[in-house]
């Protein structure tokens, strides 16, 4: 990964802020985390709860990041995130990190990032699986799930941050998941019809909803949101040059 000349939050304005709807560093202070601040121009802010912030260094190694666990959630729902996603032509993307090895094991679902009108039938997510070692990059419009579950493995002892995100486009019947990087899987097509407007209770970072089902453990840190679909470019882009 390169050297820094802007600070990653910097770098990730410069991702496409025609297309943004929502930049989260997440890297408040203490005393303003209930507060989540959007660096888009959007200004589409979120609140968090049971949080703990400022925990560590982040994936660029300069900023803090914070540790999400039982009861932890980020809500962006906001009638502005409402107005400016696109539920049909969108891109995805989040630095995470697992509290440690045991997380990669479990037969736990944690969730990473929930946007949608229903929490089975139409919903955008990014998760790590019940599976072991397993993530999942899913679009799921009309009951019809088209998703991708690439595998991650670290050194016992040992967790690192990971670059993963996905887009999603109808109109190019297209969904393409990336992982650290570049492309995980293969592209997946059918891309089901989505039905229904954005529900408030799901549009959250680190759960399933807003009251924190299926939480994240670990850390989460510049979360990204966008209405188009981002390129491959793009994606080596935010990963390579976080540190």
């Amino acid at each position: 990964m390169g050297n820094l000349a802007l600070n990653y939050t910097q770098k990730m304005k410069k991702v496409h802020p025609e297309w943004s709807v929502g930049n989260y560093p997440l890297d408040e202070r203490d005393k303003d985390w209930a507060n989540v601040f959007d660096w888009s121009t959007q200004g589409n802010h979120g609140t968090a709860t049971a949080i703990t912030p400022r925990h560590g260094l982040g994936a660029d190694g300069k900023k803090t990041a914070p540790l999400f666990g039982t009861g932890s959630v980020v809500d962006l729902y906001s009638a502005g995130f409402a107005a400016d996603m696109s539920l049909t032509e969108l891109s995805v993307a989040a630095w995470i990190r697992v509290l440690d090895n045991g997380v990669w094991g479990d037969s736990t679902v944690r969730r990473i990032l929930t946007i949608g009108a229903h929490a089975t039938t139409n919903v955008i997510l990014l998760e790590k699986t019940a599976t072991a070692n397993t993530l999942r990059a899913a679009y799921v419009g009309g009951s019809t799930t088209d998703s991708v579950s690439p595998t991650f493995y670290e050194a016992l002892g040992k967790t690192a941050w990971i670059h993963f995100g996905m887009t999603v486009s109808v109109v190019d019947d297209a969904l393409i998941c990336y992982l650290n990087g570049v492309q995980s899987g293969s592209t997946q097509t059918g891309i089901g019809t989505w039905s229904g407007a954005m529900l408030s209770t799901i549009c959250v970072i680190g759960a399933a909803n807003s009251s924190a089902l299926t939480p994240w453990s670990g850390w989460i840190q510049h979360v990204g949101v966008w209405n188009e679909t981002l390129s491959a470019a793009d994606f080596a882009y935010m990963y390579k040059t976080a540190g």
